[in-house]
């Protein structure tokens, strides 16, 4: 009678298997949470520089006309890109003032676009 206690071979392979898979499947989703931490910083830097922009062209004087603008930006250690549109409403008074922010100007991906209101004082 064999009484020697242990796993077989194959019992082994299984569990290292299964461990493979389990660590394999952990692996992406710590990946893909990195990932997503950039991307929700980058967002949220970019809305802020957004907002700024639009203050500052709120509290500039002379009033601006309608006129398009392409400039950068630093901003927490990152070159951003904005594009800066003022145009005529139907009010007089108020001109439209449509932002765009991105942070690289080799992409097409906007991470920002914000739209302020530009009152005449």
């Amino acid at each position: 009678m064999n009484t020697a206690k242990g796993f077989t071979l194959l019992e082994v392979l299984i569990a290292l298997a299964v461990l493979a898979v389990a660590l394999g499947t952990m692996l992406v989703g710590v990946g893909q949470y990195a990932s997503n931490a950039i991307h929700i910083k980058e967002k949220t830097l970019a809305s802020w520089v957004a907002r700024n922009i639009i203050v500052e062209w709120q509290l500039q004087k002379p009033w601006p006309g309608p006129s398009r603008k392409k400039d950068r930006v630093e901003m927490a250690g990152y070159q951003w890109l904005y594009n800066v549109k003022v145009s005529n409403t139907d009010d007089p008074w108020v001109r439209r003032i449509d932002v765009d922010v991105q942070l690289n100007e080799n992409t097409d991906i906007t991470l920002a676009s914000y739209v302020g209101y530009l009152e005449k004082r």
